[in-house]
């Protein structure tokens, strides 16, 4: 994941936490944490704090660190690349 800063603040948003504090509040991850990650001061967060976030927004570690994609929902159907062309 190239922005992974952006990605958790956008999965914190999906899920009404309307900042990256609001979410790290209820996730119980430091701020700091997710500043030196924004800052470029680190490159991920450890195993502990992206299970924090997986827990309070009820989705995989794969799907923190962006590496699955979340299920579709129900009455929506998958579209692929063959599907386009």
């Amino acid at each position: 994941m190239d922005d992974l800063y952006k990605h958790i603040e956008e999965l914190g948003k999906q899920n009404g936490y309307r900042n990256m504090t609001v979410l790290c509040k209820a996730a119980g991850v430091p701020r700091s944490t997710m500043s030196e990650l924004n800052n470029g001061r680190s490159k991920d967060i450890s195993k502990q704090n992206a299970q924090k976030f997986a827990n309070l927004l009820g989705i995989s570690l794969d799907q923190v660190y962006g590496t699955e994609k979340a299920p579709t929902p129900e009455g929506e159907r998958v579209v692929n690349d063959e599907d386009i062309k």
